[in-house]
């Protein structure tokens, strides 16, 4: 069991890496709300650059922050993952730091009984993972004795 004292010294850490990294949870990412604002473009495309968790606040339940960069530059937005159909198609899109991610705010629509809701589409293009050097000329060839045939295994 994790003592008090050392969850505290846990939590200092974690906060001293990110004051020395400069890292945030997108706090300072200009907030981007298609619904709320006409001036708001409808689609934001960039780099998926984090994501965090938003705790349960002033009734408004937990959430997801995604940080995102541009792909023409500029500020990074933030964008929560709060309304049902986005939540949906990040759970099952699943996008990962590092991904191009495109998000379009589609307006409000009715659902077929008459319930009106945010509609989202959520497009991800994974990043590509790094490949390792497969570079065969720098190896040298394996011992003679590494080599095994099957006649020396014993099923």
């Amino acid at each position: 069991m994790t003592t008090m004292g050392e969850r505290y010294r846990q939590m200092e850490d974690r906060l001293a890496q990110v004051a020395d990294t400069g890292e945030n949870d997108g706090a300072d990412a200009k907030p981007w709300k298609p619904w709320s604002e006409d001036s708001e473009p409808r689609a934001l495309l960039g780099t998926l650059v984090r994501v965090a968790e938003l705790p349960e606040r002033d009734g408004m339940p937990a959430a997801k922050l995604a940080v995102i960069a541009p792909r023409e530059g500029g500020e990074q937005r933030s964008v929560v993952i709060r309304h049902a159909a986005l939540v949906r198609r990040w759970s099952e899109q699943t996008p990962a730091v590092g991904d191009l991610v495109g998000v379009v705010y589609r307006g409000k629509s009715l659902t077929q009984d008459g319930r009106e809701y945010h509609a989202w589409h959520l497009d991800v293009d994974r990043a590509e993972p790094e490949q390792a050097s497969l570079d065969i000329k720098d190896d040298p060839p394996p011992a003679r004795n590494a080599i095994h045939d099957d006649d020396d295994i014993p099923f």
